[in-house]
């Protein structure tokens, strides 16, 4: 006999745990925003007096339709950053919206590398990063912020790009204030909570906020539509990073600091054909034992492959510097151990190598689109487009494991290159325009935004499958399928 509600069984699927985490999330904010009540009951902000000024110099009243566009992190700021600028240089845009960009201050070092390969400031600088901060007290100062921030500058649209935790927090200010929210890079699914965590839970919460998702795939579109969102509501555009990438490297002459950094790690006295292998390792769940692993792996291959070239750009994470220094010293002439590469560099690296081995997310998109072949130091992907096409290699992180699969792409190196080539899965470089475009579309048609969440929507309307009404419908002709629906 079915129950009417098996609570055992709904915690175990994907979408059952994305509505509880959320519920709990929410009520550790509330009670995070307790505690920061004044003594007269009134909350207080926990903005820093430069970002009250900054966020000043916006009234809250505007003639022009408003985007609050957020990010904290480099690869968010490498994404985001056309977007910006398609948004306030092309006229058609430029006229059309008023559009603020929004930092939390996080990761400073590294972020600050990415916006200034693209000119990138923010309009508002929150500067949230605190010493020894957790992901509790991250997520509920960021939270406590944007919210404070969206309530002022009351944007028609707030753009959230990826899955990290503020992009999270900021979803849910604008959900909490009732503000459209706008999901760049929608879509992206492991299935997995914990690979990676918390990245998969944030971008499902993130998911069943968001009124407008920008898939960079059919892939990811069709994971969308699986997880019941409306059909209407995603768009498939293409990767953001994608334009930022083939910007980068359609700029000529190259910088000078690129080409002084590929001179020094050209191959030498190599008496094979020379292959040249770019390494990046960061990721949270890596570190530690699967590190050494990888660390391991390296040394390895650059025994067993005399002409084998590798360029590692070594996190700032000091968890991360110690293992590479412990096990990989100070580098060698076939090792090149580099401190973490500008925006400005980095494209130019990544085009003269012949592969790449890395356990990051962009680059693995990034890698593909110009044809490098991909090791991936994961055991799954949300980029599993790639995966099944043959252009990323899923490896894990095993020494054993690792060294395989790198030898078997050195060994077909030419037609793993085809290949990936022939298959731009992940943008041609007009991501931007086409979610420029869709905005302006989104924020004009204000009938879509009155009926997103109302039930006024009629039968003949695109959207009335996915209105309320519909929704009941259908599941009551599935649950009371033997009787006689009174409507």
């Amino acid at each position: 006999m079915r129950t009417t509600m098996n609570y055992r069984r709904y915690y175990k699927s994907n979408l059952g745990r994305a509505v509880i985490v959320g519920l709990l999330f929410l009520l550790g904010l509330f009670l995070y925003t307790i505690n920061i009540e004044d003594n007269n009951g009134g909350s207080k902000t926990i903005m820093n007096t430069a970002s009250k000024q900054l966020l000043s110099n916006f009234e809250t009243k505007h003639t022009r339709p408003r985007i609050a566009v957020f990010y904290v992190t480099r690869p968010e700021a490498i994404k985001v950053a056309p977007l910006i600028k398609e948004l306030r240089t092309n006229p058609m845009y430029a006229s059309f919206f008023e559009t603020i960009a929004v930092s939390t201050g996080q990761h400073r070092e590294m972020l600050n590398q990415a916006t200034r390969a693209f000119g990138l400031e923010p309009d508002i600088d929150l500067s949230l990063m605190q010493p020894n901060q957790n992901l509790r007290t991250l997520y509920a100062s960021a939270f406590v912020s944007t919210f404070d921030v969206l309530e002022h500058l009351k944007p028609e649209v707030v753009i959230v790009q990826g899955d990290t935790s503020t992009a999270l927090a900021a979803a849910m200010a604008a959900s909490f204030l009732n503000i459209p929210v706008a999901h760049v890079e929608a879509g992206l699914r492991t299935y997995d909570f914990k690979n990676p965590f918390p990245e998969e839970m944030n971008r499902k919460i993130i998911g069943s906020l968001a009124s407008i998702h920008f898939a960079p795939t059919s892939f990811a579109a069709e994971a969308l539509e699986r997880e019941n969102v409306c059909p209407t509501d995603i768009h498939v555009t293409g990767n953001t990073g994608v334009d930022s990438l083939l910007d980068r490297l359609a700029l000529r002459p190259i910088p000078a600091s690129a080409e002084k950094l590929l001179k020094k790690i050209q191959p030498k006295n190599t008496i094979e054909k020379p292959i040249t292998m770019l390494v990046t390792a960061h990721r949270r769940e890596n570190q530690g034992k699967p590190l050494e692993n990888i660390c391991r792996s390296i040394k390895s291959l650059l025994t067993k492959h005399q002409n084998l070239n590798i360029v590692f750009p070594v996190h700032m994470n000091p968890n991360v510097q110690k293992v590479v220094k412990d096990i990989l010293g100070t580098g060698s002439n076939r090792l090149h151990l580099l401190d973490p590469l500008e925006y400005e560099v980095f494209p130019y690296i990544l085009e003269s190598v012949d592969l790449v081995m890395t356990d990051s997310g962009g680059i693995q998109e990034e890698a593909v689109s110009i044809g490098k072949p991909v090791v991936l130091l994961r055991k799954i992907t949300e980029r599993p487009e790639g995966v099944f096409l043959g252009t990323i290699k899923v490896t894990g992180t095993t020494e054993e494991d690792i060294i395989n699969q790198v030898d078997n792409i050195i060994n077909n190196l030419d037609q793993l290159s085809e290949e990936s080539k022939m298959n731009p899965i992940f943008g041609d470089g007009t991501s931007s325009k086409i979610i420029s475009n869709l905005l302006k579309q989104f924020v004009t048609n204000n009938s879509f935004n009155q009926n997103k969440q109302g039930i006024d929507i009629t039968e003949d309307s695109p959207r009335y499958q996915c209105s309320p009404v519909a929704r009941q419908k259908a599941i009551a002709k599935k649950v009371y399928s033997n009787r006689q629906l009174k409507q």
